[in-house]
């Protein structure tokens, strides 16, 4: 029964400290816990901000693509546009051609027209002069 026990003054204060360490995990505790959520929300929103980026990215992808296409159907009818340019001008240099050719062959049939009236003409004239021909042979038996 000689066993010395430690005064209870000590007792008080090694509850009283027990009773803030446990009051500091707690805490601490609550700052891990709050922490933990603050990290989650930014986890949760830097997902976010990554599937943003992916659509922004996809968006960007998608309008440059058809940029692109619009780009080509654009050069195809500048290209059609000049083609049918060139066959136009080709077609109105083979219409003025024509118009000249009818022209000469019309001043051509003028020409010849009036030759022709001329020489009738001098035709008629001529046989005026002459005396009328003899009558035919009477038809043999």
């Amino acid at each position: 029964p000689g066993e010395a026990r430690p005064p209870r003054h000590q007792d008080a204060g090694l509850l009283t400290q027990l009773d803030h360490v446990r009051e500091d995990l707690r805490k601490t505790t609550r700052q891990l816990l709050a922490k933990d959520r603050r990290l989650e929300e930014l986890q949760k929103r830097n997902e976010e901000l990554a599937w943003e980026k992916r659509e922004a990215l996809r968006r960007v992808s998608d309008a440059e693509a058809e940029r692109d296409a619009k780009r080509r159907h654009f050069h195809e009818k500048e290209q059609e546009l000049l083609a049918l340019q060139r066959k136009s001008e080709h077609q109105r240099a083979a219409i003025e051609e024509r118009g000249r050719r009818f022209e000469r062959k019309e001043e051509e049939h003028r020409v010849q027209s009036a030759e022709l009236q001329r020489q009738q003409k001098q035709f008629d004239e001529i046989q005026e002069r002459l005396p009328p021909p003899p009558p035919p042979p009477p038809p043999r038996p």
